[in-house]
This record gives C-alpha cells, structure tokens and sequence, in this order.
C-alpha cells in the first residue's frame, strides 16, 4: 500500500512538473534581415555513353517580418540574389561544364512550430520544424534580361533549426524588447524547372531522375514581446 501511494505521489509531481513547465502564451512581433545558402538541387539523365546533369546554388539575403504566438512562428521575407547554374556533359571522350549567372528575386513564406525553453530570465531557446516556401517572382541574365516562367524556380523546404531570444535591456528599462537568432536548414523539394527538365531527358531516351537539395538561413531580428 505504501508503495502505491508513493507512485501515485511520484506521478503526481511528475504531472505538476510538466502542466506548470509549459510558458505562457505570448504574442511577439518584429522584424529583421537574413542570408539565404540553396545548395545543389540537381536533374540528371544518363544513358550507356552520356551523362549530363544541371544543378544550382543560390546565395543572397533580404529582410523579413515574423508574428509569433509561443510555440509558432510565421515569417514573411524579401530576398535577392544570385543563382549560379552549372551544366555538365559528360561522354566516353570528355567532360564539358557550362556555368550561368542569374539574379533572381522572390518572396519566403514560412511557419515554423517551436519548443521553447528559458535559461533564466533574459534567453530562450528553442528547436524549430516547418516549412518554408520560396516563390521566385522575376528572374534576370548576365545582360539584365528577364527570364521567362521565373515562378517555375520556386521550391518548398522542410525546415528543422533553432532559435534563441535574448531580452538585452534591464527589467527597469523594458522588459518586452528582445534580439532573435536562428539558423535553420533543410530540404529543399525539386522545383518545376527541374522536373520539366527530367521529363526532357526521358524524351532523349535517357534514365533522368530530379533529386533535391539543401537550403539554410540565417537570421537575425529585433522583436516586442506584448
């Protein structure tokens, strides 16, 4: 019996332990900047005597808003950049490689679930998981002509990273103003681009597959907890 109420009184602390762990719900918002690092996604077709494959790399930045309610995060950015092409052909007797400079510029819609936890009174941390879309709205050559069907550049990501709000200024000052850092990454899904040009391989007769790449940004923002 006395056991049992031993248990019971464990489970009972455990229960407490965890209701008055989880944080008050608050609402924050601000605004900020961040640099975005697409690593290769890649198309590749292969027949017996050929292989060719373009893949590409976007480096840029931009600035961003986020609303956060504790445990969620929605962001809405603006981004510019450059977006490197290299296109590769491969044969018996030689390897040829092209590369292709362009400038696109685009929207990041994101949200992002979050776990928050304090390390005393002035810094939480938190792992983050979501998704993230990146909508390519126009798109510009070497020469500063516009791409057609710049939309067809757009990717979804599936997003894991962390974040760390820090609440610089004195209690006495203000006690609602905080820094926030994340990095986060992920996987970055083939785009339309790269699926037509897969099914412009298989009309070559070739065994042609899109396989994804890695995206990660880093951000940096000052934001009001109400």
């Amino acid at each position: 019996m006395g056991k049992k109420v031993c248990y019971i009184f464990l489970l009972m602390v455990i229960v407490a332990n965890v209701v008055y762990a989880v944080p008050e719900l608050k609402i924050s918002t601000g605004v900020g900047g961040y640099i975005i690092n697409d690593f290769p996604g890649v198309a590749k077709g292969i027949s017996d005597d050929i292989n060719k494959s373009l893949s590409s790399k976007t480096k840029g930045g931009g600035g961003f808003v986020f609303f956060d309610i504790t445990f969620a995060e929605f962001s809405f950015g603006f981004f510019g950049g450059n977006c490197t092409f290299e296109d590769r052909y491969e044969d018996n007797t030689d390897v040829n490689l092209d590369e292709y400079i362009f400038s696109p510029i685009g929207f990041d819609i994101s949200l992002m679930g979050k776990a928050p936890f304090g390390i005393g009174k002035k810094v939480n941390l938190y792992p983050l998981m979501g998704i993230n879309y990146r909508i390519i709205t126009a798109m510009f050559d070497e020469d500063a002509l516009e791409v057609e069907n710049a939309v067809d550049y757009s990717a979804l990501s599936f997003r894991l990273g962390f974040g760390m709000d820090i609440f610089f200024l004195p209690d006495s000052v203000n006690d609602s103003l905080f820094l926030r850092l994340g990095i986060i990454g992920g996987i970055r899904l083939p785009n339309k681009f790269e699926k037509d040009l897969v099914e412009y391989y298989e009309s070559l007769n070739f065994d042609a597959k899109a396989y994804p790449g890695l995206a990660i940004d880093f951000k940096i923002a000052l934001g009001y907890r109400f």
